[in-house]
């Protein structure tokens, strides 16, 4: 097939088979282990394979299960052992032959090289029929502003004895009334040699961006042969701004980004470490828990079935009990461990240069720093080599972190040459883990904080009379029921009472809740000194600005050493220590002892206890966003100083954002559903059976029009929310002049775009989109009715080079507007919310599934995205993609059916069917889409229904979750 040759070009210019013939030629022939199914180049690398803990490991498996095996027999020629398959672009041993095309994803792609076939050979002038014109090119129209377009086409034969018919002449979607393509053409009528039959397709987007495509579609007859056959000219067309295209264009063809080989480190000579790192006098000191190397062997192993498997039969325990907690954590901590210093160094640079600065620092660009893409902070070590010299590394401190650039400090023995190169190593900072693992470790934890059972209850729900004892500070708690009774539920808990839940949905006022309860507890026992934590710094910040009433002999923000003073804000300025480097310090034990209220992130909850503040000197311990706390970071302050007395107060919402977990194999092991979420599960915090008791619901909403509020609300909080939202704010976009419906200040704007990518980065970006993104800022901002400045308006994208295209659309017309990733805009909020799915090519899309990237099939992202808004949200995507999934699905649905969808594609599916799943929309559009398209949507709706293999998963192990996935924040 013509398919199959392009493979196979392709194959022969590549760097696996560029490198299987230098070995032939070299007469060193590949090698396969027959026990690991991996291929072996060279000798050097067959002795130390077999000589590996990896094969070791295996051959001892092997052994166990009875099997002998003869080592000298374990490697075979690769070459007379293997054979290529051309279809998947692989190789297979031979006798595993039979069985690789046997399944699912050989038979998927040798149907779909068919289908790609077909359609090549339709697209062909045959039996003597010639379409002019005859080059694929001319069918692309290109980009074009106007979105109205003409081609002219014509047919004749070469023959003049020739007795041809055209029958039809039809447009593929004409049919399903979705196509912005028309067609004119005699039909019915005999080809002439001599005299061309004359068409004309015309293009209307009728007032619509994005690109748009279709098939003219010509079917003949051939009256002497009695036989019919088409000829098919797929049609393209772009409207949208040229301007816009080619400033946002890709700067360079995307090519991935090759995982450098690591060498074996033997000699580093250490630098200097930052003086703000090194000045904290610490008086208990931090174990290295360094990982198993058994564990190591098995989280090597090349599949995630393979590695699940092992894990449960002896590593993981069997079941999460008080019993098992600390090792089944321990374990967990150790298996991201394992992911994070393999995704960090798909970061390593070749060939870097190293600029001297001022203060003998040396600079390092490092690309992707401002997304913390790697994150990276004062005090972490980078290892540096000439490249192409002497195997010698030299170990690197970061001193400072600007924007792109790291400033790095050496050995004074390092002296570069001007304009020389290095290779450059990044390093895993161990600190977040090592301090999780402290504290599965510290103390002797009571049960009632991590598996409370109904005997632990010692408070009754707080009678009315109880309530009006409260005498809020903050008059709007007063007005608000549910946060009258959670501040005065946390004001009488008793000691060592089991854990307390704040549960704050969207804009319900959760931390005022929160901020509220301190002030009462601070009020009602002069004795009282909280420890208030939240896993982000920025969420730290904001209960630390809204205690600054307290005043700086009460309050104290505890930042660490490491985070930059620049990102202080300046309400905080009183409120923290600096050295005379301008870095942040740590007071001594007995100034910071003084404080009745600390402020701090999770991890650098440990430093209280580690400069010596002992367990029990704080009464009260409140984690705020605790959702986004890993359970053994929520067990950190908890762990170090809490005792039998200690109250521990949560708050969060289990429905929003959870922690950022790396590792596949842990989140297969539920290791991303938190301490929030995991005592929200028990029947002891039922929040309709222990109101009061246990937990608090919040449910007026103090942030969204109605209309916003809806869906999340009946779709992840059972209705209960009620909006009570100023309307003075929340309707003030109803009259704007790109609402589709009045009253209804919700959009959906439908727009099919490509999903492209640049370089060597891996994140997706839609120029589409951005584009759509500038024209509705442009809009709203020019409306002088809404006076609307960058401050009043958001844009979320999930991939981090869509965001990057989108602040560059925007720099000439909204260049205060913050853009940014989900993770980013948790807990804020702004009067428009423009949100950028991106994706437009199912192709893609079961990456996006299998490691729940971006918004598909992910309810946590969905809902934080779609509750940002105040008064106005506008979604801009592809319906063909989003409504695989069905949360997006019946969201689309709640949208069309209230009248606010604009733009093209309408929706393929029956909106007014609820109970429409994924195999049923499959099934309705088979008999609307191409077989090409029926081939990619049915690969990707089997993935949305959870039928994924775990060993179709591996195919996706060098994707692009490692770009994507954030890094846990360090500071």
């Amino acid at each position: 097939m013509a398919k199959n040759q392009e493979y196979l070009d392709a194959h022969l210019k590549g760097l696996k088979h560029a490198a299987m013939q230098k070995a032939r030629e070299s007469q060193n022939v590949p090698k396969k282990c027959t026990i690991c199914n991996v291929r072996l180049m060279g000798t050097a690398t067959e002795n130390a394979h077999i000589n590996g803990q990896q094969h070791r490991a295996r051959l001892a498996e092997l052994r166990g299960q009875g099997r002998a095996l003869n080592e000298r027999n374990l490697l075979v020629d690769d070459d007379e052992n293997m054979f290529e398959c051309s279809v998947c672009e692989v190789q297979v041993y031979n006798q595993t032959r039979r069985r690789h095309e046997q399944t699912h994803r050989h038979k998927r792609k040798e149907r779909f090289l068919s289908i790609r076939a077909t359609l090549e050979e339709a697209e062909k002038d045959k039996n003597g029929v010639m379409v002019h014109p005859s080059d694929k090119k001319a069918y692309d129209l290109g980009m074009n502003e106007a979105g109205l377009a003409t081609l002219d086409f014509s047919l004749k034969v070469e023959h003049p004895r020739s007795r041809i018919v055209l029958r039809t002449a039809t447009l593929a979607n004409a049919t399903r009334n979705r196509s912005c393509f028309s067609v004119n053409i005699s039909t019915n009528v005999y080809l002439s040699s001599r005299t061309p039959l004359k068409g004309t397709v015309v293009f209307d987007s009728e007032g619509n961006r994005g690109r748009f495509q279709d098939r003219l579609e010509l079917v003949l007859y051939d009256v002497p042969t009695q036989k019919q056959f088409a000829i098919v000219k797929p049609l393209s067309i772009i409207v949208g701004s040229r301007n816009d295209y080619e400033d946002l264009k890709p700067v360079a063809p995307y090519i991935p980004k090759k995982k450098i080989q690591r060498e074996p480190v033997k000699e580093v000579v250490e630098g200097e470490r930052p003086p703000a790192i090194s000045a904290v006098k610490w008086v208990m000191k931090l174990p290295s828990y360094d990982y198993p190397k058994a564990l190591k062997t098995i989280l090597d192993m090349p599949t995630m079935k393979e590695k699940i498997r092992l894990l449960r039969s002896g590593f993981v325990p069997r079941e999460l009990i008080s019993a098992s907690h600390a090792r089944w954590f321990h374990v967990m901590l150790y298996i991201e461990e394992h992911q994070s210093t393999v995704d960090i160094e798909r970061y390593d640079q070749e060939e870097s240069l190293l600029d001297p600065i001022r203060g003998g620092l040396y600079s390092l660009k490092v690309p992707g720093l401002a997304e913390k893409r790697p994150s990276l902070i004062v005090g972490d070590k980078i290892l540096v080599k000439e490249h192409g010299g002497k195997p010698r590394w030299w170990s690197g401190y970061v001193h400072r972190v600007e924007l792109e650039t790291v400033g790095l400090r050496f050995n004074p023995g390092f002296k570069p040459i001007k304009n020389q190169k290095f290779d450059v190593r990044f390093t895993l900072n161990r600190l977040t883990l090592q301090r999780m693992h402290l504290g599965l470790d510290t103390g002797g934890l009571a049960p009632r904080l991590l598996f409370p059972s109904e005997a632990d209850v010692k408070n009754r729900k707080p009678s009315e009379g109880t309530i009006k004892t409260l005498n809020p500070i903050n008059r709007l708690v007063g007005q608000n029921p549910p946060q009258m009774l959670a501040v005065t539920a946390i004001r009488n808990l008793l000691p060592g009472s089991p854990p307390f839940v704040v549960f704050g949905p969207p804009g319900t006022g959760k931390t005022v809740t929160v901020i509220e309860a301190i002030r009462q507890i601070l009020v009602a026992d002069p004795q009282a000194r909280i420890l208030a934590c939240a896993p982000s710094n920025s969420a730290a910040d904001i209960i630390a600005e809204r205690l600054t009433v307290l005043g700086k002999s009460q309050l104290f923000r505890l930042y660490a050493p490491s985070r930059s003073a620049s990102l202080l804000p300046p309400a905080l300025q009183q409120f923290s220590r600096r050295n005379d480097h301008g870095t942040f310090e740590v007071p001594p034990v007995e100034e910071l002892a003084k404080f009745r209220v600390v402020v701090s992130t999770c991890l650098s909850a440990v430093v209280p206890s580690a400069i010596g503040i002992s367990p029990g000197h704080f009464s009260h311990v409140f984690i705020d966003e605790a959702g986004q706390a890993c359970e053994p970071e929520a067990l950190i302050a908890i762990r170090t100083l809490a005792t039998a007395k200690t109250n521990l107060i949560l708050s969060g919402d289990p429905k929003q954002l959870g922690p950022i977990i790396r590792s596949d194999v842990a989140l297969s092991f539920k290791f991303g559903v938190g301490l929030l979420d995991r005592l929200t599960e028990m029947p002891l915090y039922d929040d309709q059976k222990k109101n009061g008791i246990t937990i608090v619901k919040l449910i007026q909403n103090f942030r969204s029009h109605p209309a916003i509020l809806r869906f999340p609300n009946e779709r992840f909080y059972h209705g209960d929310l009620q909006a009570k939202a100023d309307p003075t704010v929340t309707h003030a976009m109803e009259r704007a002049s790109c609402v589709v419906k009045p009253g209804f200040p919700v959009i959906f704007h439908s727009i099919v775009g490509k999903d492209l990518r640049e370089a060597s980065s891996p994140s997706f970006f839609n120029v589409e989109e951005a584009s759509l993104v500038k024209k509705y800022v442009q809009d709203l901002k020019s409306d002088q009715r809404l006076r609307l400045s960058d401050e009043h308006i958001g844009v979320i994208s999930p991939y981090n080079a869509q965001c990057g295209k989108i602040r560059k659309a925007l720099q000439a017309v909204g260049k205060g507007i913050k853009v940014g990733s989900v993770e980013e805009f948790q807990g804020q909020e702004r009067r428009v919310i423009i949100v950028s799915t991106v994706r437009s090519n199912v192709e893609f899309v079961l990456s996006d599934i299998t490691h729940t990237l971006g918004f598909i099939a992910n309810p946590r992202r969905f809902n934080v995205a779609m509750t940002r808004a105040q008064a106005l949200l506008i979604v801009i995507g592809d319906p063909n993609v989003l409504s695989l999934d069905p949360l997006w699905r019946s969201f689309l649905n709640y949208i069309y059916n209230n009248g606010g969808w604009t733009g093209r594609p309408s929706p393929s599916w029956n909106t007014n069917d609820p109970d429409v799943d994924g195999a049923e929309l499959l099934r309705a559009r088979r008999a609307e889409i191409s077989a090409e398209e029926e081939e990619l949507i049915t690969k990707v709706t089997e993935t949305i229904d959870r039928r994924v293999r775990t060993e179709d998963m591996d195919d996706f192990g060098d994707g692009y979750e490692v770009v994507e996935r954030p890094w846990r924040e360090t500071e």
